[in-house]
């Protein structure tokens, strides 16, 4: 369960929810064809993870996790992924500001 990945000691959180963040991934061109559409006679391909696709998340959580293991917080706050949700759990206010920043820094980085 999620909530146990929390450390009990934590007084400070800070909640990212990445916005559209499947369309960050983008989806291999001998794929895009699985995910054409039709629309006023005109035919319309996703090159990116389209919403509503029953495996979106998963393949967005494995890439999101992948990302994430080289991220290391100065101030070894908690960090708890769901998707596209990431919790930070820290003891101090200062200590989670500080572990919010370098975390966006990364994300940032890596396209997300």
């Amino acid at each position: 369960v999620i909530m146990f990945q929390v450390p009990c000691d934590a007084e400070w959180f800070s909640v990212i929810d990445l916005s559209q963040a499947f369309f960050s991934v983008p989806l291999h061109e001998d794929s895009q064809f699985l995910f054409c559409f039709k629309f006023l006679d005109r035919v319309y391909s996703w090159c990116r993870i389209p919403q509503g696709f029953s495996e979106s998340p998963s393949i967005f959580n494995q890439i999101l996790k992948k990302d994430l293991e080289a991220l290391e917080l100065p101030f070894e706050s908690t960090l708890v992924q769901y998707i596209d949700d990431l919790l930070i759990a820290s003891k101090t206010e200062s200590d989670c500001t500080a572990d919010t920043i370098v975390l966006l820094n990364h994300l940032g980085r890596n396209g997300h």
